[in-house]
């Protein structure tokens, strides 16, 4: 959500048609979900649309916006949606388009002020869909992971987004490539991508005085809400990481075991992290959090939920308890729906 706050430098900066539309629009679509100053939703869609047709516009127009500009009123307008009765395939073309739109400029534009800001603030949505669309994403590139960093050291979060980028083309690759040879080479990939989410997570506890997180009955409570939001990612991608694992050692039984990791640690990892996921979930869904804390619980609920469905007999009761907590979910958050649809 620390983008946001470039966008009173961005209208300071030249009146923009598009991007003041965008901003209304996102800012309506906040007030939906107030209690106290709670506005009609016939009138955050009124603004979502007059934004929609000035951005459409100002994409048709060359020179029309500047690059910032544009990128800025597509993500305004792709958190409008979230809590408007649009589609996930509207809110994954936005997206689709955003990627697209920053390719338009060398990875060094994004290495320093808003168009950095921008950058890091749209990259982890982008890396979330490649890995749900099962596709490799621009953003595993060296040159993508390192030239936005030249100027400003990667905060904690971005360090985990930058080993995530790796994860789309590790699963897509397993979709194409069939044979041993490659299935061990994936193995590898995965083996040294667990290593190094380790090392975050480690390191990213080990930084503060107090703890990053407790128990506070059932729940799990942190610090802030991008300690939750980095850590619930980083499990998620720990148990897709161990999933992949442990579907190649089902289709490749002869391959080496990992020297740290048995094939039974496998399953019981992913539980294990599942569950921290599932027990996550009220402390980002918050009314406090507004819509940055659910769209963060996004992708690790999901992948906790499909880890604990997929796991049968073994892990029922956890599926059970996870699908309350995801029927909860649903019910404070209705947007939530557009990403678990046929789940509950």
């Amino acid at each position: 959500g620390a983008w946001a706050e470039v966008l009173p430098d961005l209208v300071k900066a030249g009146n923009n048609t598009a991007l003041n539309a965008a901003i209304k629009a996102f800012a309506f679509s906040i007030l939906v979900c107030e209690t106290q100053r709670k506005i009609p939703m016939a009138t955050a869609l009124e603004a979502y649309s007059v934004a929609l047709r000035s951005v459409n516009d100002s994409l048709k127009i060359p020179n029309k916006s500047s690059l910032v500009q544009l990128m800025a009123a597509v993500m305004c307008l792709l958190f409008a949606e979230l809590v408007l009765p649009t589609s996930l395939e509207s809110w994954t073309a936005h997206l689709e388009g955003l990627g697209e739109l920053m390719q338009t400029r060398e990875p060094q534009f994004y290495a320093s002020g808003i168009a950095h800001r921008l950058f890091v603030g749209a990259r982890p949505a982008l890396i979330v869909l490649k890995i749900q669309s099962r596709k490799a994403s621009f953003l595993a590139s060296e040159e993508w992971q390192t030239a936005p960093f030249q100027e400003i050291i990667p905060s904690p979060m971005q360090a985990l987004m930058n080993e995530a980028t790796a994860i789309p083309g590790i699963i897509e690759r397993m979709s194409q490539e069939a044979g041993i040879t490659t299935a061990d080479r994936l193995l590898t990939e995965l083996e040294a991508l667990l290593d190094r989410l380790a090392l975050w997570e480690t390191s990213f506890q080990a930084t503060p005085e107090a703890p990053r997180f407790w128990y506070d009955g059932d729940c799990i409570w942190f610090d802030s809400l991008t300690t939750a939001n980095g850590l619930t990612h980083c499990w998620a991608f720990n148990v897709i990481c161990l999933t992949c694992v442990g579907k190649i050692v089902g289709l490749f039984p002869d391959l080496r075991p990992f020297a740290h990791i048995s094939r039974g640690m496998v399953s019981q990892e992913t539980r294990r992290m599942s569950m921290l996921i599932c027990r996550s979930t009220k402390y980002l869904m918050q009314d406090k959090m507004k819509l940055f804390g659910p769209t963060s619980i996004v992708l690790p609920l999901q992948t906790a939920y499909d880890t604990l469905k997929a796991g049968g007999a073994e892990t029922e009761r956890d599926f059970a308890c996870c699908k309350e907590i995801l029927e909860s979910a649903l019910g404070e958050k209705h947007f939530l729906s557009l990403f678990f649809k046929g789940d509950v």
